[in-house]
């Protein structure tokens, strides 16, 4: 069992390209000159996107098929999540995975990505220790374990990529 889930055609191509759009036509959208990997990075809020009830039913559909998590740990979706670009020949290349020794994500359990558009044979997301790699597909939504057990990287893509990527983290607790 590799534990990433991906449910296909989350998002129709109209609603991928109404957000691809946004991300063209947003001043907002900063370019980050220091991450050679990125053309711009975007913090949405997920609770309130059009999009909202397609990614909690897909985060009902993991919770289902792996019932730990619906009565071991206490979880929420962050807050925050990104719309990401990336021009031509720029990538996420280096293997990383989502939790960390950083306050904002330390506790985070989850991790989850939506691609905007289709790439056929490259641009999709490497998981090295799954040897298993996911097609960027417009629409397609990815849910994963945030820890290092599920490192991952994007592939190489001549063309530009756009995906919406967040995490769901554990509730802090006082002890």
């Amino acid at each position: 069992m590799m534990f990433i889930h991906t449910k296909e055609k989350a998002l129709s191509e109209t609603q991928c390209q109404k957000i691809i759009n946004f991300i063209n036509s947003s001043k907002l959208f900063p370019s980050h000159g220091n991450f050679s990997n990125y053309n711009g990075l975007f913090n949405i809020n997920p609770h309130t996107q059009e999009w909202t009830p397609i990614l909690y039913e897909a985060l009902e559909e993991y919770k289902k098929q792996h019932p730990f998590l619906q009565d071991s740990c206490e979880w929420r979706l962050n807050s925050m999540c990104n719309f990401q670009k990336y021009g031509s020949n720029k990538y996420y290349w280096s293997e990383h995975c989502e939790q960390g020794p950083y306050p904002d994500d330390y506790r985070r359990m989850l991790a989850w990505m939506i691609y905007l558009n289709s790439i056929e044979k490259e641009g999709g997301t490497k998981f090295p220790q799954q040897n298993f790699t996911a097609p960027a597909r417009a629409g397609d939504l990815l849910i994963w374990p945030a820890a290092w057990t599920h490192s991952h990287h994007g592939t190489k893509t001549t063309k530009t990529k756009y995906i919406i990527t967040g995490w769901c983290s554990y509730i802090e607790k006082a002890r």
